[in-house]
């Protein structure tokens, strides 16, 4: 029994490990975006405009990924040949969002888990990938209390939708502006991330 248990452990390694070589030596990503459609927003008095929020913000967080490659060089953060945009399967998510119950003042949210990630990906409408891997920002918080952004940055399979492997990570925001603050959380985040999850050394 012994045996047959470390064997199991084994192939289970095995597997995990052949999975996370899948994104780590694809050439080529896209780029879904940042998913909000999970998001906590924390602090009523910071965010008081969920029009605003809904409206600017969130499409407006979004496009300073595509719009500034300067800043966010994804390509050359993750050490790839080449990296797509594709905005349409997590803008759908975001579009459906009802801001106004994600605001909150509580200290005890929902767990978001890295199996709860998976239940996220499946749900995305992925038509005619531009490659076979593709990463997305899962933003499980944006925390104006504790100062911080919490997001999962998850890599997965554009055909079968199956994360391939995914890391939860905090980033510290600043900056003037709600656009500029929250975003520095998630430059930081995506600039740390290569390294803390094994695409350069």
């Amino acid at each position: 029994m012994r045996t047959f248990i470390i064997s199991l452990l084994i192939a289970i390694s095995t597997i995990a490990a052949a999975q996370s070589d899948e994104a780590h030596c694809a050439r080529i990503i896209t780029w879904y975006g940042i998913d909000f459609s999970h998001t906590w927003f924390v602090n009523q008095k910071a965010f008081d405009n969920p029009d605003e929020l809904s409206n600017e913000l969130i499409p407006g967080w979004n496009s300073q990924v595509v719009d500034n490659k300067r800043k966010f060089d994804l390509k050359k953060f993750f050490n790839k040949s080449k990296f797509y945009y594709q905005k349409d399967p997590v803008f759908d998510k975001n579009i459906a969002l009802n801001v106004e119950t994600r605001i909150t003042n509580s200290k005890d949210l929902p767990l978001i888990t890295e199996d709860s990630i998976q239940g996220i990906i499946s749900n995305y409408n992925i038509t005619e990938p531009d490659s076979d891997v593709g990463l997305v920002l899962i933003c499980v918080s944006l925390n104006k209390k504790t100062k911080k952004g919490s997001f999962f940055v998850t890599f997965f399979n554009t055909k079968t939708n199956e994360v391939i492997v995914t890391k939860r990570m905090e980033g510290a925001p600043r900056g003037l502006g709600m656009l500029e603050y929250w975003s520095t959380s998630f430059y930081d985040v995506l600039r740390r991330a290569p390294k803390e999850m094994g695409f350069i050394y």
